[in-house]
């Protein structure tokens, strides 16, 4: 104030004395805002983000959760397979990545020139990584802000991002290996079965058992797919015969009985059960009948001894034989859709003795995966003691050249 006084008492002139009051005026704002900058521009710089030049450029707060990025490319992440302990590396290269789908998007931006330079100012929770070579993920990735200024607020969430470890080397394909494409005489169809198979016609070639997988297969044949850690890529289409070709003979014991003045009875029975590994309905897709041969010898004492062959006429005009004592089946192919069961021969004797033979063959689903065909003889007699002789009955059978089609 005083320094005012002075000035105002030297000035004269009135034109002079309002120039000076001016030039007085406006140094004196000028060094009051410079004073009021240098006060606050610490914390409004905190606040709104303040440059250089005692200018105010006030910048949002990036609100995380208003941050729309999509996630449509799949991202490839195999380049960097050997830094995924690196989560600063893999968050910004996710994130980079991430550009391809959201170019402009200035917040993301913003986002990830933060995570490159101030990583610590985040709290990061990283998707499931494909971390095996061929693998492909889909996950969540989620960042949450804890810096100390005010440029972001909030969480960001980005859902559904698509990942996979996919070589950029081109494989050679796996039929330069595994050349031989066909398998002999394969009695159990498993895909563990089938790769040993598939491996031993393949030695010479250098075809390793851990370079192929069975990826579909049935009854008529199987894909052999390069695995994912093999050198090869591609796959081969795989046959082969000889499957349920070789179906054991199935045969009763020969049983026996006599009676005098009482009732005497035995049997046999015998079972062979198939495998069906691949389960009854990929069954059924290809083998729908069964054929095969009955063969076996029956006999009582009153009526002798009978020849059972009962087969598959090749003119299908088969003829049973029947009487009322000695009744022989019809051919009949067996259905394999459901269960069967047929009364193959029944030779009776009834007087005051009595004597019977009995043949039966059933083929029935035990569950799923196993099929049993199932034979029985049964033999029966009476004899009293008002008569002196003895009742016999004897049965055997057999069935063989079991064929599915």
């Amino acid at each position: 104030m005083k320094k005012i006084m002075s000035l105002l008492a030297i000035t004269s002139l009135a034109t002079y004395g309002s120039a000076a009051v001016y030039s007085l005026n406006t140094n004196s704002m000028n060094y009051a805002n410079n004073n009021l900058i240098t006060n606050v521009e610490p914390n409004v710089n905190r606040i709104t983000g303040l440059r250089s030049n005692n200018i105010l450029n006030y910048a949002k707060t990036i609100i995380l959760e208003d941050v729309v990025v999509q996630t449509e490319t799949e991202i490839n992440l195999n380049k960097v397979k050997d830094k995924f302990d690196d989560e600063q590396f893999v968050t910004k290269t996710i994130l980079m990545e991430l550009m391809k789908d959201n170019k402009g998007n200035k917040d993301l931006q913003m986002i990830i020139k933060s995570v490159n330079s101030n990583f610590d100012d985040w709290i990061v929770d990283l998707p499931l990584l494909p971390i095996n070579e061929g693998e492909s993920t889909t996950g969540d990735l989620t960042l949450m802000y804890v810096g100390s200024n005010n440029e972001f607020d909030g969480v960001l969430f980005i859902s559904d991002i698509k990942m996979k470890n996919e070589s950029s080397i081109v494989k050679p394909d796996i039929s330069e290996v595994l050349v031989n494409t066909h398998v002999s005489d394969i009695e159990l169809l498993t895909e563990e079965v089938l790769i040993n198979q598939i491996y031993l016609n393949n030695l010479e070639t250098g075809l390793r058992k851990d370079d192929i997988k069975i990826t579909n297969i049935n009854y008529e044949f199987a894909i052999a797919e390069a695995t994912k850690e093999s050198s090869y890529s591609g796959n081969v289409k795989i046959t082969f015969d000889g499957l349920f070709n070789n179906i054991s003979k199935i045969e009763t014991d020969s049983k026996s009985v006599a009676a005098y003045n009482s009732t005497q009875s035995d049997f046999s029975e015998k079972t062979s059960i198939i495998d069906i590994s691949l389960g009854k309905s990929e069954f059924l897709k290809t083998y729908k009948y069964m054929d095969y041969k009955l063969t076996g010898e029956y006999k009582t004492d009153h009526h002798g001894s009978k020849t059972l062959d009962v087969q598959k006429p090749s003119n299908n005009n088969f003829e049973s034989y029947k009487t009322d004592i000695n009744k022989v089946m019809d051919y009949e192919t067996i259905k394999l859709n459901g269960d069967t069961s047929i009364n193959v021969f029944e030779l009776n004797y009834k007087n005051v003795n009595q004597e019977r033979a009995l043949g039966h063959v059933s083929v029935s689903w035990l569950d799923d995966f196993r099929l049993e065909i199932k034979l029985r003889v049964d033999v029966w007699v009476y004899a009293t003691a008002w008569n002196a002789m003895w009742a016999r009955a004897s049965a055997k059978m057999t069935m063989m050249d079991i064929v599915f089609s």
